[in-house]
């Protein structure tokens, strides 16, 4: 509710976004009075305990990340006024890269590269910490314009990450053979409920690298099933001879 208080820390200002799990709010951290990104776990969720369990491992994950190109986690824990679980994260402005894609059509291979550059190097710190994102999408992808006119981009919600290292629990975030993720981006081997690693990302990558370029997905269909069968079977899209620029792809972007 806006007005309230959570924790004793950070004042509600509005809802942002309302999901499956739980909601996020813009909040203000009132000791320094800094706007932060409130996320919590809906109350009817609360009872089941490996939902509970998998919010915190989400925030242990995404609060052992810290990369300019990743955002940001400052705090975890549990509202003592309404036991609701809650993750206090970074606050961005900007845009989602889905949102510059549905504007513009397709990117030049410049500004492509100087975003997706930016969202391989927080996944270098992801995966060196054993943090798999698994839903690698442009709806994760925030964009934003410093004020130095550079293009900043900053990969969000690790919310279904698979933490391959977790010595605290000794566990898994989501087990092998729980299939999750978006079906235009997921790899083959993520399709198929297998075991996965980091090459996972990269192929989501991949996809959206094709989607930036061409303003279309590399595999499309209405159907959710075909979608998959595509991911397995299907031939690799080539990139057009011409990309929106009215330039061909570089060979080395071709090579990549």
């Amino acid at each position: 509710t806006e007005g309230m208080v959570i924790a004793d820390r950070y004042r509600i200002e509005k809802v942002l976004g309302r999901g499956a799990m739980g909601s996020v709010y813009e909040a203000t951290q009132l000791s320094v009075d800094r706007k932060v990104a409130i996320k919590t776990l809906q109350k009817q969720l609360l009872n089941e305990y490996r939902l509970v369990q998998r919010f915190y491992r989400e925030a242990r994950a995404a609060s052992q990340l810290d990369h300019p190109n990743v955002i940001q986690t400052y705090d975890f824990g549990i509202d003592p006024a309404t036991n609701v679980p809650y993750i206090a994260m970074e606050y961005l402005d900007g845009y989602e890269l889905t949102d510059l894609i549905d504007e513009r059509h397709a990117l030049p291979e410049e500004e492509t590269c100087a975003i997706l550059g930016q969202v391989a190097a927080g996944l270098v710190e992801a995966h060196e910490k054993g943090v798999i994102h698994r839903d690698l999408k442009p709806q994760n992808i925030r964009v934003r314009v410093l004020s130095d006119g550079e293009l900043q981009a900053k990969v969000l919600d690790f919310g279904i990450a698979k933490v391959v290292r977790d010595q605290d629990s000794g566990g898994t975030l989501t087990g092998t053979g729980m299939t999750v993720g978006t079906p235009p981006y997921m790899s083959p081997e993520q399709i198929l409920g297998e075991g996965i690693d980091q090459r996972a990302d990269l192929y989501s990558l991949g996809c959206i690298l094709h989607e930036c370029l061409t303003g279309r997905l590399p595999f499309w269909s209405e159907d959710r099933l075909s979608i998959v069968t595509l991911h397995l079977t299907g031939k690799r899209p080539e990139l057009p001879e011409v990309l929106c620029d009215g330039n061909p792809p570089t060979q080395a972007l071709r090579d990549l």
